[in-house]
């Protein structure tokens, strides 16, 4: 009996002691793999209370500065703690089928004299580090006629993708990883097949081979 208590006890050391070889040796690889340039101050900062500042700071919010990134020169609706949840519009609606506007000024918001029309949402996830994040939604599905030949035309969101922090579902420990957040909705040509009978809308540029 006691023997095989003893190989069990070395048969957990050696599991124990080859989880840890493992996990150093993936740390090692990620480290050797990341590009650290010297002339950052990331990498000069002699203390380590930096990683936890940084955290707080994108993860901070108030009713009006809710997210890292926000909108330039475009107000958003302020919010109060029990209105954070995925999808609350951020502005009011654009309509589809707004009229034409007689003067397109410099001071005009950008969705309001972009080709897409789009607005501001919330992607909200309290698992999530930073939780808020402003998000663009593309409110028609075609630019205005009146602007552009929609029929040739779709609006589509160009999204980016951007790191993030994601908890377990009790908080106790999280994860890297990368979500693909939109951050426009631009204006694109259809597929060819659709496009087949508005040629004279298209221009061919020859392209010199290098």
């Amino acid at each position: 009996m006691k023997k095989h208590q003893k190989i069990l006890n070395w048969v957990i050391r050696f599991i124990i002691f080859g989880s840890y070889v493992v996990l150093t040796s993936c740390r090692h690889h990620h480290k050797k793999n990341e590009i650290q340039p010297r002339d950052e101050c990331f990498y000069q900062f002699p203390n380590n209370d930096h990683h936890q500042r940084l955290a707080e700071w994108i993860h901070a919010k108030n009713s009006s500065n809710y997210s890292p990134f926000l909108p330039y020169e475009q107000e958003l609706f302020e919010l109060e703690a029990e209105d954070f949840r995925d999808g609350i519009a951020l502005t009011s609606g654009i309509s589809c089928h707004s009229k034409k506007h007689k003067i397109i000024s410099e001071n005009m918001p950008l969705n309001e004299k972009a080709l897409c029309p789009f607005d501001y949402v919330l992607n909200y996830n309290p698992k999530r580090i930073p939780a808020a994040l402003t998000e663009v939604k593309c409110s028609c599905q075609k630019p205005s006629s009146r602007y552009i030949r929609s029929h040739v035309a779709d609006c589509q969101p160009l999204f980016y993708n951007i790191r993030v922090l994601m908890f377990d579902d009790k908080c106790n420990s999280y994860k890297e990883k990368t979500e693909a957040v939109s951050m426009a909705c631009i204006p694109v040509l259809r597929a060819l097949r659709d496009a087949e009978n508005d040629r004279e809308f298209l221009t061919v540029i020859k392209a010199e081979i290098p």
